[in-house]
């Protein structure tokens, strides 16, 4: 059976089975749809077919992503970081815009291992961008605590960021990480963390992976004491965050809203849990 001719068509990269005349949003995740040449879909077009890698090749980092490509012609097999352009996510591959080259070799499995490998060695790493500093966005805080007795009081500002994160709001997001300090106060890991969240530069800087820090530690102060919440607050989560594991949030509400994606993907998630009456 011929596959039908998609030439002018719109497409979802995520759920290819949303197909629209004209430009829009995906009906099941809101992500923009592309014209379906970008991911040759269109049978017969003089377009040249577009380079895909999967992605589990792919190291993300911030706005960065990095791929392990084999050196040619060496005695030994070796490999190089390189920084790549990425396009549309279709499933389990990336369109690659730039950077990688038809028929050039990439480290599907393990990529992580071998950047790992070179920090342990005193080697520069792909994942750490060297221009970059902790005070625009990069932090090796990976876990902080919510202290019990402040829960109530900090949780309506956590809320407020969440929102602001889905709203694509960087002001507004500054705004409610001040108000998290103005309750925490500027002494400690978790301070330490909204400092740091405060330099980012742009919203994808604090998303990832300060907020998933922020919020795991909100989840866990309200998983351990659900029975003295104000009110109702819900566990969301989005598998497409990190291929591994997703993402979790908290909100106020069950209406669903994407903070690391916003508008590009705002609805993009499941409800996985509710605490407290």
């Amino acid at each position: 059976v011929d596959a039908p001719d998609l030439a002018g068509k719109w497409i979802s990269p995520m759920h290819p089975q949303i197909i629209k005349d004209e430009a829009g949003a995906c009906d099941i995740c809101g992500m923009d749809l592309v014209p379906a040449e970008t991911l040759g879909y269109v049978s017969g077009a003089e377009i040249e077919a577009p380079l895909l890698i999967p992605s589990s090749a792919v190291l993300r980092t911030g706005k960065r992503a990095v791929v392990y490509v084999e050196v040619p012609d060496t005695e030994r097999p070796t490999f190089e970081g390189r920084e790549i352009v990425l396009g549309p996510k279709a499933g389990d591959v990336f369109i690659v815009k730039e950077g990688l080259s038809t028929g050039e070799r990439v480290v599907t499995s393990g990529a992580f291992k071998i950047d790992s490998a070179l920090q342990i060695q005193a080697k520069p790493s792909m994942m750490s961008n060297p221009a970059k500093s902790e005070s625009e966005g990069e932090s090796k805080i990976e876990s902080v605590e919510v202290p019990a007795e402040l829960l109530n009081e900090l949780l309506p500002h956590y809320f407020a960021l969440q929102s602001a994160l889905a709203a694509d709001d960087l002001t507004e997001a500054q705004a409610n990480l001040s108000g998290l300090m103005s309750v925490t106060g500027h002494q400690g890991e978790l301070p330490d963390l909204i400092h740091i969240m405060l330099a980012a530069s742009d919203l994808e800087a604090m998303r990832r992976p300060h907020f998933e820090t922020l919020s795991n530690a909100f989840i866990a102060a309200v998983g351990a004491t659900p029975e003295n919440l104000d009110s109702p607050v819900y566990r969301m989560n989005c598998s497409m965050v990190y291929p591994d594991r997703g993402a979790d949030w908290l909100q106020n509400n069950d209406k669903l809203l994407n903070p690391y994606y916003g508008s590009m993907m705002l609805r993009c998630g499941t409800v996985e849990e509710r605490f407290g009456e």
